[in-house]
């Protein structure tokens, strides 16, 4: 089990590097399911894999000039707090029994139907309006703290929320919106991995480092093959992806409630 965990780490890096996205909701049930951690292990080191990995994704698309430095960090900044906010405020003051579903299961049919809504966003056809977004601060932010905010709620999301807002809602080209990601993956498992490992029970640090390393792998395999696929495909794939994993969430959760 532990060899084929191992090897999907190499598929999620490639997800991640190909569609900016997907790396936390593929790692947290590797980690779970074939290296046997806890729900609370398996998100926090999800946070540290992901994140650093993204890093270096985001070096990469940096050097291919597709992020949005400025407007990258001012929305990565708005959401990492609004994130805070939400799983403050917002998920405690929401009962744990809500009676024919769980709070759990609110969460994740939650998640489900945005991915699906912006799965389908994505897949359309109709062409994104490009916008002039470098004095348009008001917007960036404004979109950086409904998407943290939905991301704190749901408690995962990363690059599946960040993408379609900065691709759909901002404008950016596909490829910008993928490399600005990357960016704001790492500020925000940045974040979260260091308010939450030490909960946690330490590891073998030779593991963490082979997964690290395999998910790179993956990563610098799906950035090569992302400069090999138009912004108007690369579109169409993430959304076809999302809409897979939304559906399959939903599915999950229907049945557990039958």
């Amino acid at each position: 089990m532990e060899v084929f965990g191992y090897l999907l780490a190499i598929f999620m890096g490639f997800v991640l590097g190909l569609l900016g996205g997907g790396g936390s909701i593929l790692s947290v049930p590797i980690f779970m399911y074939f290296f046997s951690f806890s729900a609370l292990q398996a998100t926090t080191y999800s946070l540290l894999v992901v994140g650093a990995t993204s890093g270096l994704g985001a070096i990469s698309s940096y050097r291919q000039d597709l992020i949005r430095v400025r407007d990258g960090l001012l929305f990565g900044v708005t959401s990492t707090f609004f994130v805070f906010l939400s799983r403050r405020f917002i998920l405690p003051s929401i009962p744990e029994d809500l009676g024919l579903i769980s709070k759990n299961q609110l969460i994740i049919i939650f998640f489900a139907i945005f991915l699906i809504i912006s799965a389908l966003k994505m897949i359309s056809k109709k062409e994104v309006k490009k916008k002039l977004l470098e004095k348009n601060i008001f917007k960036i932010t404004s979109q950086g703290a409904f998407i943290g905010a939905i991301t704190g709620f749901i408690g995962a999301g990363g690059g599946f929320l960040i993408v379609p807002a900065l691709h759909l809602l901002l404008g950016f080209k596909m490829k910008e919106a993928i490399g600005t990601s990357f960016m704001i993956i790492f500020i925000n498992c940045l974040v979260g991995f260091l308010s939450s490992f030490h909960y946690v029970e330490p590891v073998s640090r030779n593991f963490l480092i082979l997964f690290f390393i395999l998910a790179c792998i993956g990563l610098f395999l799906g950035r090569f093959f992302s400069t090999k696929v138009s912004n108007k495909k690369l579109k169409i794939y993430f959304g076809y992806f999302v809409l897979v994993m939304g559906l399959i969430m939903i599915f999950k959760e229907a049945y557990q409630v039958s």
